[in-house]
Formats: C-alpha cells, sequence, structure tokens
C-alpha cells in the first residue's frame, strides 16, 4: 500500500459522533498525523464554510476546507474550486420543495437562508453557533441578481423520508441539467451543482498537491461520501455507516462514537502504533 500523503474525512456520522462532538482520540489521531508525519486533513462536507471553521479551531491544525461537497475548496487561503448554483435555477427548484411540503434552505459561504423560523433552523443553530438570515427568499435571490451574486447550495428538509422522496422526485422532474440531487441524511437532500461531488475533492487535491490518489485516505458514512470512497486509495467505511458505504469500502472501522476515526489513521497511517 502507498505512504497516506492525505486525509480526507466526513464530518456528520464520520468525524463528529452521535452527539455531533469530536472525540479526543480522534482529534489526537488527526494531530498527529499532522504533526508527526505532515500530512493535511481535508474536512469533505456538504457544510458551508461557517460550519467547517470552528471544526477546524478546535482541531487545533491546519486545515483543508471542501464546503457543498466539493463546489468549494480551499487550502492556505488559495480557492482550488469554486462553483455556484444559477439565480434561475434556484427560482425552479425552491416552489418544487415547497409544494411538496419540505423546507428550503440556501447556503452561500458563510451564510444560510430560511424563508422562516422552523424546526430546522433551531437545529442549525446548535450546530453552528449562530442564526442564519430569516425572509423571503424570492426577495433574497433577487438581491443577489442585482448583485450578480451566486450562491452554493440550496437544501430541501422534511421529518418524514417518505415525504421527502416526493420532493426528490419533483425536483428531478424539473430536468435542470445543471444540478444534481444527492442526500445526505434521512431528513435532507441536497441540491447541488451536477459538476461536484466529493470525488473532486480527490482529484483536485492530488493534483495540487502532487500526490497520487492512491496517497489518499477518505472515510465516511453515507450515501454522499460514495464517490469520495471509490475515488481514494483507501477508503474507509465507519461502522455506522449505511449497508452500501460498508460494501464498496476497503475496510470498515468502528462507529464515530467508538473512536473509529482514531482507529483507522491509527492502522493505516500509523500502522497501529498507538492505543486506541
Amino acid at each position: 500500500m502507498s505512504e497516506i500523503k492525505l486525509i480526507c474525512t466526513d464530518i456528520d456520522g464520520t468525524l463528529l459522533n452521535s452527539n455531533k462532538k469530536i472525540n479526543k482520540a480522534d482529534k489526537l489521531m488527526l494531530q498527529r498525523a499532522w504533526r508527526e508525519k505532515n500530512i493535511p486533513i481535508a474536512l469533505v462536507s456538504g457544510r458551508f464554510k461557517s460550519g467547517l471553521t470552528f471544526l477546524a479551531d478546535e482541531l487545533e491544525i491546519p486545515c483543508i476546507y471542501s464546503c457543498f461537497n466539493g463546489a468549494y475548496v480551499e487550502w492556505e487561503n488559495n480557492i482550488i474550486a469554486d462553483t455556484k448554483i444559477s439565480l434561475d435555477s434556484l427560482r425552479k427548484v425552491i416552489p418544487a420543495i415547497e409544494e411538496t411540503g419540505s423546507i428550503p434552505q440556501i447556503f452561500d459561504l458563510n451564510d444560510y437562508y430560511f424563508s422562516e423560523d422552523n424546526y430546522f433552523n433551531e437545529l442549525q443553530i446548535q450546530v453552528v453557533g449562530f442564526e442564519g438570515i430569516i425572509g423571503d427568499l424570492n426577495k433574497q435571490i433577487d438581491k443577489w441578481e442585482k448583485e450578480n451574486y451566486q450562491p452554493y447550495k440550496i437544501l430541501a428538509k422534511h421529518k418524514d423520508p417518505k415525504q421527502l422522496e416526493k420532493t426528490k422526485q419533483a425536483i428531478l422532474d424539473l430536468n435542470i441539467k445543471e444540478l444534481k440531487v444527492v442526500q445526505s441524511a434521512s431528513f435532507i437532500l441536497e441540491i447541488i451543482p451536477a459538476t461536484s461531488s466529493k470525488a473532486n475533492t480527490i482529484n483536485l487535491l492530488a493534483s495540487y498537491l502532487n500526490i497520487g490518489v492512491d496517497q489518499i485516505m477518505a472515510l465516511g458514512d453515507y450515501e454522499n461520501d460514495k464517490e469520495m470512497l471509490q475515488a481514494a486509495g483507501v477508503s474507509i467505511a465507519m461502522g455506522n455507516g449505511t449497508d452500501e458505504i460498508k460494501s464498496i469500502a476497503d475496510y470498515v472501522t468502528s462507529t464515530s462514537d467508538d473512536n473509529g476515526l482514531a482507529k483507522a489513521v491509527n492502522k493505516f497511517v500509523f500502522d497501529n502504533k498507538y492505543d486506541v
């Protein structure tokens, strides 16, 4: 096996445990990877940048940001990828989401937007620690149009997975070529640029860092991690991952509550040098 030169980790259910916290053992192992072997850590997520920067601060090491499932990638203040959604597409998608009973949420790089306060807004505040912008989304799009600005992602959220499936079909029926729909949790659909995927992060960073994809280790747990794991040289599924993710991974580690990330990094980077 090639020597690992980059670690790409999903966030929810991978780096974060079920309480949305970073385990001490996982934090320590990632610090060791950076400080002892100079291996960069890429935070690869559907999240916006503000949803990742506080995690990098907690890890206390430099991190690569891959936001919106690879639509935006940044390392050492250098922007490596920057793909956005057209406002015309947003104007079509929002009614499809609302008409099927789901709640739309738009993201730009550091803010998020809801049409009104709701259950999912409260959850978002708990995750990132600040409240987003509440107001008419169509008026927000009008404002962006005047400013010649485009956001990165729109979500559809619903507590009922069956209802969310109806929303997904309604969006697919729009047949918007520039967009694709990826499910990142039982209650979340991510509508992102069609050219974006977490796998893009693998290929972009391999080129940018001048390493082979076989030298990249990727960890994930859900549907939107599949392409990233397939692109990486070493793919790790979390013990709490879906059956599909486990079936395509090179190795299945423990759950995110049981230091699964630390155990995998210890095995493939440090040859089980440390006790976890």
